[in-house]
């Protein structure tokens, strides 16, 4: 994934916008090793969102697997 430092891109339409991740990144808990206690995250949580609303956006499913083939 191309990630550069206040830029995303997306890489199907389900994922975020900057502006839809500007609003969502605050609503989201803390990671647990920022708060003294816990490990560091694997996993951005941007890509992690952005995998959650692939699963959930059925309209995307179809037309991705299909270009997949």
């Amino acid at each position: 994934m191309d990630e550069v430092i206040g830029r995303h891109t997306a890489r199907y339409p389900s994922d975020v916008t900057d502006a839809q991740w500007a609003e969502l990144d605050p609503l989201l808990p803390d990671p647990t090793c920022l708060v003294g206690r816990g490990r560091w995250e694997e996993h951005c949580r941007r890509v992690i969102v952005d995998a959650i609303l692939y699963v959930v956006d059925d309209d995307v499913e179809w037309h991705v697997i299909a270009d997949i083939r």
